[in-house]
C-alpha cells in the first residue's frame, strides 16, 4: 500500500475521530419532543440576567419579585425566607466573616404521597443572585429558568407522589449563604430527601452531571433511566470532590442529603464577567439543562420509597462514563476493580510473550523509557515557556482564556507534530540537527518569555546529548512499548486508589492491548489495508474517551497548567502510536513538520496576539473612592496604561498609593486622581446601648446604610479584645487571633494609627444584603479599651464623570470595577458607666 495514501488516510481518520471526540464536549441540539417551552426559558433568562444583580442590590430584588410572581401564578405555595446567615470559612481563620441577610424563594408543588415511603421532598435548586461584575445568564439564570419552566410543566400535569420544592437560593456567590439559610434554619429542610442542583461555569458546552453524593449506585441507575442526552463521568466526580470548589449542593451534601449536580463549563471567559449575558448564552446548553431538570424531576418525584442515606452508602458507588453523547455505560465498583485486574493481567501476559519472542528487549525498553521522558520534558518545557510568556505579557493569560478551547487545539497540533517527528526520528536514527533544533527553539522561547534561559541551557547541556545518543543506538528505543508500560503502571495506580476513575486508563489500555494481540495474526502482519484498519480501530476508544477529558480539563483549569495537559496528551497520542507511525512514514515525517509549523504559526498569529474585541473583552478596573475622614473623592485604577482610555483619563502623573489605604486586606498598588466630591450618604454605626455587665463591656450598635450599599466591610481593631459578638441575635465565631486577644490582659500601648494597620490587625466582616431598616450588632469587650473600626461600603455605580468604556473593555472580575467605595474610620472610646 502506498505510504502517502496510507499516511493521508490515517491522518484523515485521526481528524475525524478527534472531531467526534470534541463533539462530546458540546451540547446536543435542543430536543423537539420535549414538553418544555424553550422560548419561555429564554425569556426568563433575559429578564433575570438583564443586568448584574448581586445579593442585596435593587436589581436583585426585582429578580426576586419576578420569580415569586411566576411561582405564585402557577398556584404553587410560595414564600420568601428572610433570615441572617453568619459564615466563616472552616479552613481559613484569617479570612473575613461573611454575613448575609438572605432572601430565599421557596415554592412547593404538593404530591399525592401518604407518607408511606414517599414522605420526603424532592428539591430542585439553583441560585438567582449574580456577581456584581456580570449579569449571570449562565451562572445561574440558566438554572433558575430551567427550574421555573419545570415548575410550570409539572404544575400543569398530574401531581407527583413526592412533594417537589423549587428552591431558588440567594447569596450563593457570596459563600453559599442562601443554601446555609435553608438547610440549616428552615423547617422544610428536615423533609428534603433528594437534591437536584443546576449550575454553570461558562456560557456554552455540554451540560454534565458532574457531582453526586456518596453511595451513588441507586442515583446513577435512576439518572440513566430518566435523563435524555445524558453526559456524565465518575472521573469528574472523583476529581471534583478532591477540589476546593463549592456549589449550593456542598451545603445539602454536608447535611447528609443525597443529590445530583448538573453544570456546563465551556466559555470560562464569560464566567463572572459582563460576557455572561443572555445574548452569549448557548441556547442548546440552556435547553439541555432544562431537559435534565424536567426529566429527572418527573422521574424521581414519581418513584416510591427512596433509599435512605445509610442504604445508599451500603450500596456503594458506580463507575459511569460516556462513549458517545447520551449513551452512558455504568457498572459497580467491584466490577471496575475486577475488570481492571483482568486488563492488567492481560497486559502482563502480552508483555511476557513479547519478551520471550524477542519482540521487545529489556535494553530497548529501558531506552524507550528514557526517550519517553525526554519527549515529555521537551513538550512540557515548550508549553511552560509559552505560558510563562503569556503570564509576563499584560492581559496575556486573560486573552488565552478568552479564546476558549482553541488554544488547546493549537497546542495539540504542535504536540501531535512533535510526537510524530520524535518517534519517526528515533526509528530511522536521529540526526544531530534534529537533536539541536527543538532544544534551541525552547531556549529561544524561554528567553522570549523574560526568563533567565536557565531551563533552555539545561536542556542544551543535558537533553541534546541524550537525544543524539538515543538516535545513534544500534538498538532502537522501544518508545511504544515504554508508553504501554507507563500506561500499565498508571492504570494499576489509579485502579487501586480511585477505582471509579480508572476507566479512563483501563479501556484505552485494553483496546490497544487487544490490537497488539491481533497484530500477531497472519492477516495483520502483511502491513496492508487490514493492518491500517486495525490501527484505526485500536485508536477509537482511547481518543473518544480521553480527548473530551483533555479538553474539559484544559477549560476547567483556565490555562493555569496547559503544559501538564499537553504532557498527558503525549501519553494519549503515543498510546495510538501505530496510527501515528503510519502518518509519519512518508518523506521523513513531512506531515509532522507541517503540524509543528502550522501550530507554531497559529500560536504566533492567534495566541500571542493580544487583541481584544467586543466578544472577548479586556477586564479593566476603575472605581470612585470617597474618603469620609478627609472629605475627598478619588478615581482609582490599577490598570492605567499609557495611551489607553484609562491612561488618558487618569492623566500623565497620577498619584500612586496602596489599596490598603482603603481596605487593609487589599495589598495592591493603584493610581489615583483626585476629583470633586459628589453628594453621598455614608453608612452609620450608632450606639444604642453601652453598659458594663459583670465586669465586661457590652455595646449594642445599629448599622445602617442610607445609600443602600450592596455590601459593607466592617473591620474591628484586634486591640479591642472582643470576646463575643452577635448580629441580629446570631452568634459570630471569633477568629483565632481575636480569641487570643480577648483572652490576653488589657493592653496599655496606644492604639495604632488606623491607616497604618495591616490586614492582620483587623477582624473583618463582609456584610451582604443589609436591609433598609439596618441591623443590630452586639459586642462584648474589655471595659476601658477604645473600639476602633473601619467601615468600607461598596455601591455599584459611579458618580458622573466616568468615561465610557470602549467596546473591547469590561469591568474586571472579582474587583470594585464601576462602583463607588465609601470608607471611614470610627473610634468609640472605652468609657462607660455602671
Amino acid at each position: 500500500m502506498n505510504h502517502w495514501l496510507r499516511a493521508l488516510g490515517s491522518f484523515a481518520f485521526l481528524l475525524f475521530v478527534l472531531m467526534l471526540a470534541y463533539q462530546q464536549t458540546q451540547a446536543p441540539a435542543a430536543r423537539t419532543d420535549s414538553d418544555l417551552d424553550y422560548a419561555a426559558i429564554t425569556s426568563h433568562v433575559a429578564t433575570i440576567a438583564a443586568r448584574p444583580h448581586p445579593m442585596g442590590s435593587v436589581a436583585q430584588r426585582e429578580v426576586r419579585d419576578y420569580i415569586v410572581q411566576h411561582f405564585e401564578g402557577l398556584g404553587l405555595q410560595t414564600e420568601v425566607q428572610k433570615t441572617t446567615v453568619v459564615y466563616r470559612h472552616p479552613f481559613n481563620d484569617s479570612g473575613p466573616t461573611i454575613i448575609g441577610n438572605v432572601e430565599n424563594i421557596i415554592a412547593r408543588l404538593p404530591g399525592t404521597g401518604t407518607g408511606n415511603g414517599d414522605a420526603l421532598d424532592l428539591v430542585l435548586m439553583a441560585h438567582y443572585d449574580s456577581r456584581a461584575d456580570g449579569p449571570g445568564a449562565g451562572d445561574d439564570a440558566s438554572g433558575a429558568a430551567a427550574i421555573m419552566e419545570t415548575a410550570r410543566v409539572m404544575a400543569a400535569g398530574t401531581a407527583p407522589r413526592h412533594d417537589v420544592v423549587f428552591l431558588i437560593t440567594d447569596g450563593e456567590e457570596m459563600g453559599l449563604l442562601g443554601a446555609q439559610g435553608f438547610f440549616r434554619q428552615h423547617p422544610a429542610a428536615a423533609k428534603a430527601g433528594l437534591i437536584l442542583d443546576f449550575e454553570a461555569r461558562g456560557s456554552y458546552g455540554v451540560s454534565s452531571m458532574f457531582e453526586t453524593s456518596e453511595g451513588n449506585s441507586w442515583l446513577i441507575d435512576n439518572l440513566i433511566a430518566s435523563a435524555p442526552n445524558l453526559n456524565a463521568g465518575s472521573l469528574t466526580y472523583e476529581v471534583y470532590k478532591r477540589m476546593p470548589n463549592d456549589t449550593d449542593m456542598s451545603i445539602s451534601r454536608g447535611e447528609g442529603i443525597p443529590g445530583l449536580n448538573f453544570a456546563f463549563i465551556s466559555g470560562l471567559h464569560d464566567y463572572h464577567s459582563m460576557g455572561d449575558s443572555a445574548t452569549n448564552l448557548n441556547p442548546d446548553s440552556l435547553a439541555q439543562q432544562a431537559n435534565y431538570a424536567l426529566a429527572t424531576a418527573r422521574h424521581f418525584a414519581n418513584l416510591g420509597r427512596w433509599p435512605d442515606p445509610a442504604e445508599m452508602q451500603a450500596a456503594g458507588n458506580k463507575t459511569y462514563f460516556n462513549l458517545r453523547n447520551g449513551q452512558l455505560v455504568s457498572y459497580s465498583e467491584r466490577v471496575a476493580v475486577a475488570t481492571g485486574v483482568v486488563v492488567l493481567v492481560f497486559g502482563l501476559w502480552i508483555f511476557v510473550g513479547a519478551l520471550r519472542s524477542q519482540q521487545v528487549s529489556w535494553r530497548g525498553l529501558g531506552q524507550g523509557v528514557l526517550a519517553l521522558m525526554a519527549l515529555l520534558v521537551l513538550v512540557g518545557s515548550l508549553f511552560a515557556s509559552l505560558i510563562e510568556h503569556q503570564q509576563g505579557v499584560e492581559a496575556g493569560v486573560a486573552h488565552l482564556v478568552a479564546l476558549g478551547e482553541w488554544p488547546f487545539f493549537i497546542y495539540l497540533t504542535v504536540t501531535l507534530g512533535m510526537v510524530i517527528w520524535f518517534g519517526s526520528a528515533l526509528k530511522r536514527g536521529m540526526k544531530t540537527a534534529e537533536a539541536v533544533v527543538p532544544v534551541l527553539l525552547i531556549l529561544s522561547l524561554s528567553l522570549l518569555s523574560g526568563g533567565s534561559g536557565l531551563v533552555g541551557v539545561l536542556l542544551l547541556l543535558v537533553m541534546m546529548p541524550l537525544l543524539w545518543w538515543l538516535g545513534k543506538r544500534p538498538t532502537r528505543p522501544a518508545l511504544w512499548s515504554a508508553t504501554l508500560l507507563i500506561w500499565w503502571l498508571l492504570t494499576a495506580r489509579v485502579l487501586f486508589s480511585v477505582p471509579n476513575a480508572a476507566y479512563v486508563f483501563v479501556w484505552p489500555l485494553f483496546a490497544v492491548l487487544l490490537a497488539v494481540m491481533l497484530q500477531r495474526k497472519p492477516v495483520f502482519t502483511s502491513g496492508g489495508i487490514s493492518t491500517v484498519l486495525l490501527n484505526m480501530l485500536a485508536a477509537v476508544v482511547p481518543l473518544m474517551l480521553l480527548v473530551p477529558v483533555l479538553v474539559l480539563v484544559y477549560l476547567a483549569l483556565g490555562t493555569a497548567l496547559p503544559q501538564g495537559v499537553m504532557v498527558f496528551s503525549v501519553l494519549v497520542l503515543l498510546l495510538v502510536w501505530p496510527l501515528l507511525r503510519d502518518i509519519g512514514r512518508p518523506a521523513k515525517g513531512v506531515l509532522a513538520l507541517i503540524c509543528i509549523g502550522a501550530g507554531l504559526t497559529l500560536i504566533a498569529v492567534v495566541i500571542l496576539d493580544q487583541g481584544f474585541d467586543t466578544r472577548h473583552q479586556r477586564g479593566e478596573e476603575l472605581f470612585f473612592a470617597i474618603d469620609v475622614d478627609r472629605q475627598k473623592g478619588f478615581w482609582v485604577t490599577p490598570d492605567a496604561r499609557p495611551g489607553s482610555w484609562l491612561g488618558k483619563f487618569m492623566g500623565e502623573n497620577p498619584e500612586q498609593v496602596n489599596l490598603n489605604w482603603i481596605l487593609p486586606a487589599y495589598d495592591q498598588s493603584v493610581d489615583v486622581r483626585e476629583a470633586a466630591l459628589p453628594d453621598f450618604q455614608a453608612a452609620t454605626l450608632s450606639v444604642v446601648d453601652d453598659q458594663l455587665i459583670d465586669g465586661s463591656r457590652e455595646i449594642r450598635l445599629h448599622l445602617q446604610s442610607p445609600a443602600g450599599a450592596e455590601y459593607i466591610n466592617l473591620l474591628f481593631s484586634m486591640d479591642a479584645g472582643i470576646s463575643a459578638a452577635t448580629v441580629n441575635g446570631f452568634d459570630v465565631e471569633l477568629p483565632g487571633v481575636q480569641r487570643q486577644a480577648a483572652a490576653a490582659v488589657e493592653k496599655t500601648d496606644a492604639m495604632k494609627e488606623a491607616d497604618n494597620k495591616s490586614s492582620s490587625d483587623w477582624w473583618r466582616w463582609r456584610w451582604y444584603g443589609l436591609p433598609a431598616s439596618g441591623a443590630e450588632v452586639v459586642l462584648a469587650l474589655q471595659p476601658a479599651t477604645p473600639l476602633s473600626l473601619r467601615i468600607v461600603e461598596v455601591d455599584w455605580g459611579t458618580p458622573e464623570g466616568m468615561p465610557q468604556r470602549p467596546g473591547n473593555s469590561m469591568p474586571k472580575s472579582y474587583r470594585w470595577s464601576d462602583s463607588t467605595v465609601i470608607f471611614q474610620t470610627v473610634i468609640l472610646d472605652g468609657q462607660t458607666e455602671q
